[in-house]
């Protein structure tokens, strides 16, 4: 041997798209919601969502749940902070009772 060990280069792993996102369930008491206008507040939701997003900030609303008899939606949204929530779901001008990170299941992600 010469002295001159090969060195291997350190491995290359390519940077996250993102850091991962929290999941956060925004409860809603909705007095008089009704499916019509929840399907346009949600529209409202996501545009905002989206927004959001161009800004560089990753922010996606996996889904809401009526709950027409108890007059509530709830809304899980995927977000870096809870700050992002409340900001999305302002911009959107819908009615935030309590924003609470979750550990979510079944909704294409665990977290």
């Amino acid at each position: 041997m010469d002295g001159h060990e090969p060195v291997s280069p350190p491995p290359v792993h390519p940077p996250p798209a993102h850091p991962p996102a929290g999941t956060f369930l925004v409860e809603r008491y909705w007095p008089g919601i009704d499916e019509i206008q929840l399907e346009t507040a949600l529209r409202n939701l996501e545009r905002a969502a989206r927004a959001t997003r161009a800004e560089g900030r990753p922010v996606e609303h996996v889904g809401s749940i009526l709950m027409p008899a108890d007059q509530v939606v709830l809304s899980v949204i995927r977000a870096e902070t809870e700050a992002t929530v409340r900001e999305v779901n302002e911009r959107a001008e819908l009615p935030i009772d309590r924003i609470a990170e979750v550990t979510a299941h079944g909704f294409g992600h665990t977290g």
